[in-house]
């Protein structure tokens, strides 16, 4: 396959959705992402919901329900080339689930072994941080949950006054605009 046909090639996006992530975390970026500005789509999306799921869909913070074809599991059944983690209430439970932040760990961890990227919006750079994942880099939150949040996880090198922080194939974002504008940047 010649570069031009690979670059054509649109690159695949695992977004982790859970009950009560923020909306705008998710579907802000997504829009971004899989619009194609320049009329061709880069990323496709994958929702990929928490294990062990009963139903296929989660009700994001405004209650919207959000369908999901896959849930978080180890190994991986398909290659991601970027993971986005969403903040929100919602993952306040998650911190303390050790089944779902072993396998988001594992996860994301493979996708940065494989040259991949892994994007937080908002309080979804805490749930990294649960997983181990943020160990040694340095990484940003929202900041209303800043104090409250981050002295629990001191192996991570936190950023306060930063929308957002590019740490190797880690970025993290303070909050769902920081997250789109990074982007544009970045991962774009």
């Amino acid at each position: 396959m010649s570069d031009s046909e690979n670059n054509s090639q649109p690159k695949t996006i695992g977004v982790i959705l859970f009950d009560g992530f923020e909306t705008i975390d998710v579907y802000g970026p997504l829009g971004l992402l899989t619009s194609g500005w320049d009329g061709q789509a880069h990323y496709v999306a994958v929702m990929i919901g928490p294990p062990n799921a009963t139903s296929n869909f989660v009700l994001s913070s405004s209650k919207l329900p959000t369908p999901f074809s896959q849930t978080l599991q180890w190994p991986l059944k398909e290659k991601y080339d970027v993971l986005l983690v969403p903040g929100g209430l919602g993952n306040r439970p998650l911190l303390n689930n050790r089944e779902f932040l072993s396998t988001l760990g594992q996860v994301a961890n493979e996708i940065i072994e494989r040259g991949g990227t892994i994007l937080s919006v908002c309080t979804g750079s805490i749930m990294l941080a649960a997983t181990g994942v943020l160990s040694g880099h340095q990484a940003t939150t929202n900041k209303a949950a800043f104090d409250k949040l981050t002295p629990h996880y001191g192996e991570v090198d936190w950023i306060r006054k930063a929308r957002w922080v590019h740490d190797n194939d880690i970025i993290t974002s303070s909050g769902y605009t920081a997250g789109m504008v990074v982007l544009g940047d970045t991962v774009c």
